[in-house]
């Protein structure tokens, strides 16, 4: 595999971090530039530094939800643990 093709693929890793190594050989494949096999990919993204996790989902924080846990927080800044009820 030459290093264009690596390019490409370590570019759309970068871009969209959830993507699978299958989900990468489809893409090129529908694309016309290349056939590589899933695990091609994994070598690849390994060379280059990178590993066959995905990153978690962070939730979202808008201007509302953040204004929320700020009230929240300083609302119960002071308060210790023993006296939440679980």
């Amino acid at each position: 595999m030459d290093h264009r093709v690596t390019r490409t693929i370590i570019r759309r890793i970068n871009a969209q971090p959830r993507l699978t190594a299958r989900s990468i050989e489809n893409e090129l494949k529908k694309s016309g530039a290349i056939t590589v096999h899933p695990e091609t990919a994994h070598k690849c993204l390994r060379s280059e530094g990178l590993h066959s996790r995905t990153p978690r989902k962070e939730p979202l924080v808008n201007a509302a939800s953040q204004t929320k846990r700020l009230k929240f927080a300083k609302r119960y800044h002071r308060v210790h643990e023993s006296d939440f009820r679980f």
